[in-house]
């Protein structure tokens, strides 16, 4: 299995939330195989991996079980917080 090179930010955040939230391992792992049979680039699949798992650890659960007003408050809050930052 080849490996994807990974910032060691994103390597330390993909650990943590597979380690903390069940499932996202597997997820992940699903995720991984999808973007590479789009044929999408390394760097998407860190980003949004960044994302995803940024989410899943702020919720303890996988995005894949959340309703959309849920995902909706997340991303109103991580706007906000980044236009004050």
């Amino acid at each position: 299995m080849s490996t994807t090179k990974r910032s060691p930010k994103s390597a330390t955040l993909l650990a943590q939330v597979c380690t903390k939230v069940q499932g996202f391992s597997d997820m992940y792992r699903r995720f991984k195989r999808r973007m590479s049979t789009s044929s999408r680039r390394t760097s998407t699949l860190s980003n949004y991996t960044r994302h995803i798992a940024q989410m899943a650890l702020y919720f303890n659960s996988l995005p894949t079980n959340l309703e959309d007003d849920q995902i909706e408050d997340y991303l109103y809050v991580s706007q906000q917080q980044q236009n004050t930052a």
